[in-house]
């Protein structure tokens, strides 16, 4: 039989070689370079295949009573991206509608396809790498999330999305 203090002492070798668990984070207290580099690959890395010619980015907070609230990416973050990327625009100045109940998501000013690119709050913080619930959604079977990681080696951020929810 294992003694009292041999077990105790066990379970502080086992708890203090376990990595620490993931810290939640608010977006606002996350470099802006690191929100960057996610939305950038949201465009780049999601696989739906979809040209837009708008895109609507969001922060996405649910509410205590498990409904999505939608927001805005801060402004810099904004004004950083739309230097590369045409058709860009903050959540609260999008328009669109979908073309079928599961059809197309289409931007109402121009009629054509647009895409909503989201980034889940709270972040969690993992050691060294933000991990986001990063989203695109181009209409009503046409989306896909998953965990959106970024981290920095040297001065570049560096990011990798594993689409595990398809629509």
């Amino acid at each position: 039989m294992i003694s009292r203090n041999a077990s105790t002492a066990a379970l502080i070798i086992v708890m203090s070689c376990a990595p620490p668990a993931p810290v939640l984070q608010p977006i606002n207290q996350i470099p802006l370079e690191a929100m960057e580099a996610a939305f950038r690959t949201l465009f780049t890395d999601n696989p739906s295949g979809v040209e837009a010619s708008t895109y609507c980015l969001a922060v996405v907070r649910v509410s205590p009573s498990g409904h999505p609230q939608y927001s805005d990416p801060p402004s810099d973050v904004m004004q950083e991206l739309a230097v590369a990327q045409q058709g860009l625009h903050p959540y609260s100045q999008c328009r669109f509608r979908q073309d079928r109940p599961i059809g197309r998501l289409l931007d109402d000013v121009t009629g054509k396809q647009a895409m909503i690119l989201s980034l889940l709050e709270p972040t969690r913080r993992s050691g060294d790498t933000l991990v986001f619930w990063g989203g695109y959604s181009c209409g009503g079977l046409c989306g896909g999330a998953g965990p959106l990681r970024v981290w920095q080696r040297g001065s570049a951020w560096q990011t990798l999305f594993k689409v595990e929810v398809v629509s």
